[in-house]
């Protein structure tokens, strides 16, 4: 739900911001042919999808939508089974940044991991998203974020949530360039 009111729901490819995605924002030439042909099976794609998602993998040179790829469309099911397939590796993205932080911060990393999975789960679901907006190398840039969200999870307070909302906050540019 989340991903469908942040990113929108596609059931073709559409030109994103760098390269093309499809699904709810699943960029396939923003990751490498391994990881995209893993999603693309989880996900129920047929041999000509699985082709077309091999051939746009881990590469710059897409900007446009190619011609072939233009009619192509995906069912309501492999849609909703991108995302199941994503949020697994978003989640672990988010928590080995989380287990770096934790280091840094002196903290004890195991402990910091199951406090987020006694979180409930809309809680979890912004920070899959924000590991899936970002990325997982980019949220070693989050230091102030970690620190307070480990404020958060030691002292569940409005005002300790308060804090991690503050620093809560990623930037990026439509196709218009807003």
């Amino acid at each position: 739900h989340l991903l469908n009111v942040a990113e929108g729901k596609q059931d073709k490819f559409y030109r994103d911001n760098k390269g093309i995605a499809l699904a709810y924002g699943w960029n396939p030439t923003r990751n490498t042919k391994e990881f995209n042909l893993k999603i693309a099976q989880e996900s129920g794609f047929d041999e000509e999808q699985i082709a077309a998602i091999s051939k746009i993998s881990n590469t710059n040179k897409v900007n446009f939508v190619p011609k072939d790829l233009k009619k192509m469309r995906f069912t309501p099911e492999q849609v909703q089974k991108t995302a199941l397939a994503l949020m697994p590796h978003y989640e672990q993205g988010f928590l080995d940044a989380m287990a770096v932080n934790s280091i840094r911060n002196k903290r004890n990393p195991e402990k910091d991991i199951q406090a987020y999975h006694d979180l409930p789960n809309n809680q979890q679901a912004i920070m899959i998203h924000m590991a899936y907006k970002v990325g997982g190398e980019n949220l070693m840039n989050y230091k102030t974020f970690y620190k307070k969200l480990f404020g958060y999870l030691d002292k569940p307070t409005k005002g300790n949530l308060a804090e991690v909302k503050k620093n809560f906050q990623y930037t990026y540019a439509t196709l218009d360039g807003e």
